[in-house]
């Protein structure tokens, strides 16, 4: 043994400064939660689920004393059943009413439309007697020039072979429509592909796996309008 000075005696082997090795920390328990998700259920699913839940707790011995008391919950869950009872009947109704309105109305409609028509008649052009009927008489239509360019024209390729959809926004005064199309190659000329009435189409005899450039415009009393802008699509 090592002596010293102080008459203390230190076993010179030992090691003061060794620090003991980490101890492993006990595992976390995980913490199951409920869970509800009360909003994103419908009101049909939404009895159900406390109907269930009244189900599950009751007779079960891990809820002695439940809180609320069950027969509260039962209480509450029949009058919830009895209101969406009474609110599905009184919508099924009021949709049953639409019905009939919706049925009268065209009826009437139909009667006015023919009651003006013996009013446009007998007045024959004389807006001082179509007045008379308190019919109220159509503004003069206003020259239409050169049409806008088609808004929004959109190319899309069909579950179909060698089909394409073109539509584009409506053009006031329009009473046909041009449409075109190209190879999406420089130095491609347009064609026209087809005119018609309205302002979709589609186009099914375009080749497979092609990429076209497609245009369209309106045409009216004063002729064709300006072409709209390029739309492209690939044919499926």
């Amino acid at each position: 043994m090592a002596r010293f000075g102080s008459g203390v005696t230190y076993d010179s082997s030992a090691k003061y400064d060794a620090v003991p090795p980490p101890q492993p920390f006990p595992k976390t328990k995980h913490m199951a939660k409920p869970k509800l998700e009360l909003q994103k259920k419908s009101d049909t699913e939404l009895r159900a689920f406390a109907e269930l839940i009244l189900s599950g707790m009751t007779g079960n011995p891990n809820f002695a004393t439940p809180f609320p008391a069950l027969t509260d919950v039962s209480a509450q869950l029949a009058a919830y059943a009895a209101a969406l009872l009474d609110h599905d009947n009184k919508h099924a109704a009021a949709e049953n009413a639409t019905t009939l309105k919706d049925i009268q109305r065209e009826l009437l409609e139909r009667l006015t439309t023919r009651l003006a028509n013996y009013v446009d008649n007998v007045a024959d052009g004389d807006a001082v007697i179509i007045q008379s009927a308190n019919i109220p008489v159509r503004d003069t239509a206003a020259p239409v020039g050169q049409l806008p360019p088609p808004g929004n024209l959109r190319a899309r390729a069909s579950l179909n072979d060698g089909q394409v959809d073109l539509d584009c926004e409506p053009c006031n005064g329009a009473s046909t429509y041009e449409w075109q199309c190209r190879l999406h190659v420089d130095g491609q000329e347009y064609v026209t592909v087809k005119t018609s009435t309205s302002f979709r189409i589609v186009l099914t005899v375009m080749t497979p796996g092609a990429l076209y450039a497609f245009r369209g415009r309106a045409i009216g009393a004063a002729g064709p309008g300006i072409w709209s802008d390029e739309a492209v699509e690939r044919a499926p």
